[in-house]
């Protein structure tokens, strides 16, 4: 069990405590980065965890306790506790610093399995909304209130140099390893392998499919430095679903395709070998 990992580690415990002690009323209190930083040079607020699994707990912990509340029930007329433009704000605050990594995902989907507030369908719906959203633009475009922006001030403040399109890009990557992490989870469920199924570039053949939609996100993350999408994305591409997908010139070499649908796909100048990772 996950949980065993922190029964009777008396220093987890007290670095727990100090975590808290020193984050305070933190505005990023609440935010991944807050298990990341790193207390010399980065003012008050700053965490080192020595422990590096222990660290990876927290953070999916944290994850888990965040989808969970983005799919609570609302009151009397709303849907959602946490309603579409708060979902939004907070997205970008917890996932809008750095990449996550397998062990964080791993520990979090086996959490999250165990969870009875867990609510995959509800969960999925509601990121794949905000990740085609993501995907045209909307979030960063915003001219009188662009999250990505408001996220880049607020981590300066603490000391951390993140441009505004770095935000952008981890923050919509994070959100599409989580749609991915739960269509493999949902293929191994009859219940819910009808239901949540993860279209990178949207379904063939249906309204709203957009063939070049992930060509264009590769392209968009590589500004930042070369193969950042790889570097983000690339492990956890297993078992995703490229049907009809435009991948021509794209380097995909090195990522983790197997088990991936790849009918109908654009491949020139993809080489052969990446599917075989």
């Amino acid at each position: 069990m996950i949980e065993a990992r922190l029964k009777g580690d008396d220093g987890a415990k007290e670095l727990l405590e100090k975590a808290k002690q020193r984050l305070g009323d933190n505005p990023l209190r609440n935010a991944l980065a807050s298990f990341y930083l790193r207390p010399s040079g980065t003012g008050e607020g700053a965490v080192e965890f020595v422990h590096k699994s222990f660290g990876e707990f927290l953070c999916a912990e944290r994850l888990k306790e965040s989808l969970e509340e983005w799919t609570a029930e609302g009151r009397k007329r709303q849907k959602f506790f946490v309603d579409d433009e708060q979902l939004v704000e907070k997205i970008y605050d917890l996932l809008g610093y750095g990449g996550l990594t397998p062990e964080i995902v791993d520990y979090l989907m086996a959490l999250l399995a165990v969870s009875e507030e867990f609510r995959p369908v509800q969960l999925f719906q509601r990121l794949k909304d905000f990740y085609f959203r993501w995907c045209d633009g909307e979030f960063i475009d915003l001219p009188e209130k662009a999250l990505p922006l408001e996220k880049t001030r607020q981590f300066k403040e603490l000391g951390i140099q993140l441009g505004q399109r770095q935000v952008d890009i981890y923050t919509g990557l994070n959100v599409m390893i989580l749609l991915l992490e739960l269509h493999r989870y949902a293929l191994s469920r009859d219940d819910l392998k009808d239901q949540i199924v993860f279209y990178p570039c949207g379904q063939y053949d249906i309204e709203g499919f957009d063939n070049t939609r992930l060509l264009r996100i590769i392209g968009y993350c590589n500004c930042i430095s070369i193969y950042s999408f790889l570097k983000i994305a690339g492990r956890f591409l297993r078992d995703v679903n490229f049907s009809g997908a435009n991948l021509r010139g794209a380097n995909l070499s090195g990522a983790n395709l197997r088990g991936a649908n790849l009918s109908g796909a654009y491949l020139t100048a993809v080489p052969a070998a990446m599917m075989y990772t």
